[in-house]
């Protein structure tokens, strides 16, 4: 079961969150996804990513309903199970300017006593823009 809920997250970190204030830097915007992840806001977390870059506004409206009701069945049932995300912990963050990319280690704190460590990988979009990195 902890192999499964650790893929759960793992898949959940590689997806996509908003309404949670965002500063233009790999730090800010993970903050920021994690925030909404312990608001349990998924369709905030997608808005964080970059998922959406290639699609009109009217499909980005309609993929950020369906992949946040999506999550919200895959992980509202795990983070119950957990006692929710009770705090994080930025570890490290290692950027390259030169390519716009960047990696940002967080830890997880649960309410069960449970604690995950994951990785974000972040890449800037053509307006100069850090989002979750998810179309590699």
């Amino acid at each position: 079961m902890r192999k499964v809920i650790v893929l759960i997250l793992a898949g959940l970190m590689m997806t996509g969150i908003a309404g949670c204030g965002q500063k233009n830097s790999p730090k800010s915007v993970t903050e920021a996804i994690v925030k909404c992840l312990q608001k349990r806001d998924y369709k905030g977390y997608v808005k964080y990513t970059n998922l959406l870059d290639s699609y009109s506004d009217e499909q980005k409206d309609t993929l950020i309903n369906a992949i946040g009701d999506n999550m919200e069945k895959m992980m509202d049932p795990v983070l119950e199970q957990k006692g929710g995300l009770s705090k994080y912990e930025i570890l490290e963050e290692k950027s390259d300017e030169e390519k716009g990319t960047a990696t940002v280690s967080v830890k997880y704190f649960f309410g069960n006593g449970d604690e995950y460590t994951t990785e974000f990988h972040l890449k800037k979009d053509p307006e100069g823009i850090w989002k979750m990195n998810i179309n590699n």
